[in-house]
């Protein structure tokens, strides 16, 4: 099988970095973002990148933290694990899924790296958004919510959800945070009204 790699990693926002390769298994794009607390970078469902590339775009601080958002995301984070020597955590519910080690399940309320991991029940096996309050706040996304070429901003098809109804309600729930920026693990950042264009969504 054809590793996925991307080549380039690019900043997005102030301490902000995100990449992306197409995955011929999956016939999609995959998407990582990192993000630089205080304690260092935390990579969020990450594929692997250029070394160099990745290493140029960090600037020299370090790596803290590896964030799984659900149980089909295990992707690199094995590679960064043994790279920056930093732990892997995901929801409870999707350890199980992974097919790797998890270091840390997720905490109700527990920070991770100034990152709070906030479940969404209904999409898939431990489906999580995290959300940080620092620029102006940011949500990162796994599965829940896609932002691809071909799709456009979308949510989780109803077959892939285990309750389409409380994925929706779930979401909802994340629209009470201040952010102004959305990540995803499909599709590229969205960094204009990316809170009203997520209302939207949920609305229709």
């Amino acid at each position: 099988m054809k590793k996925v790699k991307a080549e380039s990693v690019e900043q997005v926002a102030p301490g902000l970095l995100f990449w992306t390769a197409y995955d011929p298994s999956c016939k999609a794009n995959l998407a990582s973002v990192a993000w630089r607390g205080a304690s260092g970078w935390v990579f969020v469902d990450p594929i692997e990148a250029e070394a160099e590339a990745l290493a140029e775009a960090m600037a020299g601080a370090p790596a803290s933290a590896i964030l799984l958002t659900n149980g089909n995301h295990a992707r690199a984070a094995e590679v960064y694990r043994r790279r920056f020597g930093v732990p892997v955590h995901a929801h409870p519910e999707a350890v199980g899924e992974l097919g790797i080690e998890v270091d840390h399940p997720f905490v109700a309320g527990e920070e991770i790296g100034g990152v709070l991991p906030m479940p969404i029940p209904g999409g898939g096996p431990g489906e999580t958004a995290l959300y940080t309050p620092e620029e102006g706040g940011c949500l990162f996304l796994g599965d829940a919510v896609i932002n691809m070429e071909e799709t456009g901003l979308a949510l989780l098809p109803k077959k892939y959800c285990r309750s389409e109804k409380e994925n929706r309600a779930s979401l909802k729930q994340l629209l009470r945070l201040d952010f102004s920026l959305i990540t995803f693990a499909h599709g590229t950042p969205l960094r204009v009204q990316a809170k009203e264009r997520l209302r939207l969504l949920l609305d229709t």
